[in-house]
């Protein structure tokens, strides 16, 4: 979807867009990025892989004087202009509203501890613990890959635990997808057990039984943005290295996490 965003402004404007993938891998990565600088392509627009923790061979755009403008994973090692979601607020609104719920034992799937977009949604979480007087418990804090598999393994060892969680938040949907595969093997019912809230608000969610609450990552404006703010640098003169664009995210409440009539519908009745 950000994919869509970025390409139908580059193409308004006159550019092609080629698509690499890495599938999250660190060394796709630099082969991809080699292949486009021997194309002569006019710039990159990127997204980190998870497993990224050298960044020499993006410093090498920057060394071609090359644009470059980083989005959504945006990262301090990579001093370039910027597009990214508030993934902190995100992560806060995601557990305040598990708090809220009644959970008071509320674990995270967060994802490797060198991305950032991980390490932002995990300080939500804490924030708002420390908000409602939570103590933090290192056991109920989980780091694994973007993965289903991984997200479902590591579920089933939190639902194993003497004295198992009552919420989980996942810092993306594929996980909260694992996570709730995981609570249905168990025999457990959402969201009267144990409350779930994935992150992306991807369309699947509305889709499953029971549907799944999510934070919204605003995709195709995060593209379409990225896009803007490369062709803007593009033809700029001026230094734009320190230019940040910072969307704002949206909690959709579904069956997974609502265990209180929401205020506005208990004024109704």
């Amino acid at each position: 979807t950000m994919v869509k965003g970025i390409d139908e402004v580059a193409l308004e404007a006159g550019y092609t867009v080629m698509v690499c993938q890495s599938n999250e891998s660190f060394g796709r990565e630099i082969v991809n990025t080699r292949r486009l600088l021997d194309s002569l392509v006019d710039g990159f627009i990127i997204s980190v892989s998870s497993e990224t923790k050298s960044f020499e061979h993006f410093k090498k755009i920057q060394e071609r004087d090359l644009p470059m403008v980083v989005f959504d994973r945006v990262t301090p090692d990579l001093i370039a202009p910027s597009v990214r979601l508030d993934n902190e607020s995100g992560g806060f609104m995601a557990t305040e509203h598990l708090i809220e719920q009644g959970y008071k034992r509320i674990a995270i799937l967060a994802g490797p501890k060198n991305l950032g977009i991980s390490n932002s949604r995990l300080d939500g979480y804490l924030n708002a613990l420390k908000k409602y007087k939570i103590k933090k418990d290192d056991d109920l804090i989980v780091h694994c890959d973007f993965n289903q598999d991984y997200a479902f393994f590591a579920t089933l060892e939190l639902l194993s635990m003497k004295k198992r969680p009552d919420a989980i938040f996942t810092i993306s949907d594929r996980m909260a997808i694992g996570a709730m595969l995981a609570i249905k093997q168990k025999g457990l019912n959402m969201p009267r057990d144990i409350g779930l809230v994935g992150f992306n608000n991807e369309p699947t969610l509305s889709l499953v039984t029971p549907t799944i609450s999510s934070v919204e990552q605003p995709c195709f404006e995060l593209g379409k943005a990225a896009a803007k703010l490369f062709i803007e640098s593009m033809h700029h003169n001026e230094d734009m290295t320190g230019v940040e664009q910072v969307l704002k995210p949206k909690l959709f409440i579904r069956e997974s996490s609502q265990r209180v009539t929401p205020r506005n519908e208990a004024k109704k009745f």
